[in-house]
């Protein structure tokens, strides 16, 4: 069987999910095909170099996809017709039995909207990662909003899955959704000791790591500007940064000593991104605008780091539940002002034994099981029980 996996966007953690799901139905005796954005921009080139320069021989990698040129897609734009018609021409071309999508959304939005297109079957799969049809949120826009990508998606004849238990909530009963693992991602044997030394920091200083990439909709540029000045701590901040956040930055920069804000603005391979997990004392999750899963939140997980963060969405559904850190309301100035101060006096704790329904569900034999029984229908062994509330 050939069986395509296509993801056209290359920002954020969209690369390391479609090379994770590849790379665990490549184990299989089954025809993988791997596309991904044809996008030549250095960043999109850098990206495709990090994420998949050591990607299994048995996947056929082919960057074919001409999707939205930001790297990402916003799902009531234009973004999702150009990323459905991308995939729909990789299709054409490949002829695949299946057709998997790691990050479904955009097209799934498109495809509510265009029932009779061939994407639109049984044998396309696509994990959703789009919660803000679960949640509730702030005014009649908010509401509006989501209904209209309620609706779309009920309407999809695809098998669906999700990395965040409200989705499953929000979509017609009759629609199964299967509840996808984060890919954790493989921790560094590096020490703590060793992993600082890498970065030059001190092992007495209290670091609060940022990671990943920073955008408005993440609020680094809020969490830079509302950084107390605590002696012997430090915000380091890691990852592609937008202009808003290095704007942040040099504000704090001429009222801050030297060294309290650290910033490393590129993009990172595994190791470097793993030993900044490992120097870190507590990883913030203060997104005031992000519904859904964290990759960030479960690779603290995966190094036993506390967190602070949003008590808003899946993060906030999470954080106080399994004992993982401290969570706040991260869409208001003066309380994320407050809170920070109070972590900066107190870190938060992990509680592993509160953690450990998480860190059973989120492991990288439970995310392989999961897709291929998913995927290829059952006969794996029997996936780990789920930590998050039932389907009502």
């Amino acid at each position: 069987m050939r069986i395509l996996v296509a993801e056209a966007k290359w920002t954020g953690h969209h690369l390391f999910l479609a090379r994770e799901v590849a790379t665990e139905l490549a184990v299989t005796d089954h025809d993988i095909i791997l596309a991904t954005t044809a996008d030549d921009q250095p960043s999109a080139r850098e990206m495709r170099r990090s994420t998949l320069e050591d990607l299994d021989p048995r996947i056929d990698l082919r960057p074919m996809l001409d999707g939205p040129k930001a790297g990402f897609s916003h799902i009531r734009n234009d973004d999702s017709r150009v990323e459905c018609d991308a995939v729909g021409s990789a299709v054409r071309d490949v002829d695949p039995d299946l057709v998997i999508l790691p990050s479904g959304d955009a097209v799934g939005y498109a495809l509510g909207h265009r029932r009779d297109h061939p994407l639109n079957s049984s044998r396309t799969k696509m994990i959703l990662h789009q919660p803000y049809v679960g949640y509730g949120g702030r005014g009649w826009k908010f509401a509006l909003r989501r209904e209209s990508i309620r609706r779309r998606l009920r309407r999809l004849r695809t098998s669906l899955a999700a990395l965040d238990h409200r989705i499953a909530d929000a979509l017609h009963p009759h629609q199964t959704v299967t509840m996808i693992p984060n890919p954790p991602m493989a921790t560094t044997e590096r020490t703590r000791e060793a992993a600082r030394a890498i970065f030059d920091i001190a092992d007495d200083q209290l670091v609060f790591l940022a990671a990943g990439e920073h955008s408005l909709r993440k609020g680094t540029h809020h969490l830079v500007s509302k950084w107390p000045d605590a002696p012997n701590t430090v915000l380091f901040i890691v990852g592609r940064c937008s202009d808003d956040v290095r704007a942040a930055v040099d504000s704090r920069r001429r009222n801050l000593p030297d060294g309290r804000i650290r910033v490393l603005d590129e993009v990172l391979d595994n190791q470097r991104y793993g030993d900044a997990f490992r120097a870190a004392d507590v990883v913030t999750v203060c997104y005031p605008m992000h519904f859904g899963a964290s990759g960030i939140l479960n690779t603290a997980i995966a190094y036993r780091k506390p967190v602070i963060g949003s008590d808003y969405g899946c993060i906030g559904d999470l954080v106080e539940r399994f004992g993982i850190g401290t969570s706040f309301d991260c869409r208001d100035e003066a309380t994320m002002r407050t809170n920070l101060r109070k972590s900066v006096a107190s870190p938060p704790r992990f509680d592993e034994q509160l953690a450990q329904p998480l860190i059973d569900f989120h492991t990288q034999e439970n995310l392989g099981t999961t897709i291929r029984s998913w995927i290829l229908g059952p006969g794996e062994s029997d996936r780990s029980p789920l930590p998050y509330p039932a389907r009502s």
